[in-house]
């Protein structure tokens, strides 16, 4: 049997091959000093008690004005008017923010994370923890849909008011649909459709990016031939299409650049299906908005008997995404079968051999942990990882840079 690999691709790959494609380096881009400067004025001008009656200022949906009217016994004489400086109402017009800008930007300035330390699944992950948490002091969908139905001074704090001061400023020209969820979901389209502009300019800029593609799946896959990569089958978890090439097919689970429909979501298996907020899901959106769901002759995933090997590069392991692994694994029957696990890297600035491997070998782990219930059987779940090592099923390789063409 031929050397057939099913290759997953991550963040990583992309960065390898000289893009910068971090959503720190987006986030950068997007909210200059300016702006940034501005977010952080605004931030401490909330910082007195807005929640009492007497100060008003304009909100999303007129929130903050029928909580006023809601209230009883308030001087009209006693009201002070919050309201940006005319310099900061331009600054924030022209950014062209979304809703889920502001709220990822007050998350990381609650979180008090450095840009360069924001990673690719923080986004998804605040974007769960703002529509299921009720936690005071960060963005909850929770507290603001109860704040529109109820009109209590408890049922918001000073974050979540503050995000619908700014969507106001924010939403002025745009119209605003009636249902606040389904304004959310308008607002998430606008921050992909600025991603995809983002990282479009950034793959035109990077003239080396096929070509350094090329050389790492030629290494990623064991052959010396271009040609040879058509006849692997590719699963990638970005939005860019390494080769262009008619004969190279990758499918791109969240969308593509190209296709100007680029997906950001949240796991599946943290929401119920039946609550409003599965719309955000990566699994719902894939449904609805991607080809994946689509008629075609075409398999995503090989048939068993065509692979040998499921190959890892660039991709963070990270829970966000378990859910498609032990879809494939369950697929090739990882246990039972003679499928081999590798996970290649390259290193990067300062980073060891010794420190990729040990921070890879604890992703294997937790991950093989936690899918290994899934096989059914408690013995064969509890030996998973000892039986792959020992049958020489598991592999941790370097893809060393200097090998490039």
């Amino acid at each position: 049997m031929e050397n057939n690999k099913l290759v997953i691709l991550g963040n990583g790959f992309d960065l390898a091959c000289g893009l910068k494609s971090k959503y720190a380096d987006f986030f950068e881009k997007r909210i200059s000093e300016d702006v940034s400067a501005c977010l952080d004025r605004i931030y401490q001008e909330f910082s007195v008690e807005i929640d009492q009656p007497i100060y008003y200022f304009e909100t999303l949906y007129d929130v903050r004005n029928k909580y006023i009217k809601n209230m009883k016994e308030v001087d009209p004489f006693a009201i002070k008017i919050i309201s940006l400086t005319k310099k900061d109402k331009e600054i924030l017009k022209k950014s062209k923010l979304t809703f889920w800008d502001v709220v990822l930007f007050y998350f990381q300035k609650n979180d008090e994370e450095k840009l360069e330390e924001v990673d690719w699944k923080d986004i998804e992950n605040r974007m769960l923890d703002f529509l299921k948490n009720e936690e005071s002091g960060k963005p909850s969908l929770v507290n603001i849909l109860y704040m529109l139905e109820h009109f209590d001074r408890f049922a918001l704090d000073k974050i979540n008011w503050l995000c619908l001061y700014l969507a106001k400023i924010l939403s002025d020209e745009k119209k605003i649909p009636e249902d606040f969820v389904e304004y959310l979901y308008h607002e998430l389209r606008f921050f992909e459709d600025s991603f995809i502009d983002f990282l479009s300019e950034e793959v035109k800029s990077n003239e080396d990016y096929e070509n350094y593609a090329t050389d790492f799946l030629l290494q990623i896959v064991s052959v010396d031939n271009v040609s040879d990569l058509f006849k692997q089958k590719y699963l990638s978890f970005n939005y860019t299409e390494p080769i262009n090439d008619p004969y190279f097919k990758i499918t791109n689970v969240h969308g593509t650049l190209e296709s100007g429909h680029i997906i950001f979501g949240i796991d599946q298996t943290k929401v119920n299906p039946l609550k409003e907020i599965y719309r955000f899901t990566k699994t719902f959106r894939q449904m609805t908005e991607t080809s994946i769901a689509k008629r075609s002759d075409e398999l995503i995933l090989p048939r068993k008997e065509e692979i040998n090997e499921i190959a890892f590069f660039g991709h963070s392991l990270s829970q966000l995404d378990y859910s498609y692994f032990q879809t494939i694994f369950d697929f090739y029957d990882l246990y039972s079968s003679d499928v081999t696990l590798a996970f290649y890297y390259s290193l990067y600035g300062s980073v060891t051999n010794l420190e990729m491997e040990l921070d890879l070998s604890k992703k294997i782990g937790a991950m093989l942990k936690i899918y290994s219930p899934s096989i059914g059987n408690e013995n064969q779940a509890n030996n998973l990882m000892h039986k792959l090592l020992l049958e020489k099923r598991l592999i941790i390789e370097e893809i060393k840079i200097d090998n490039m063409i």
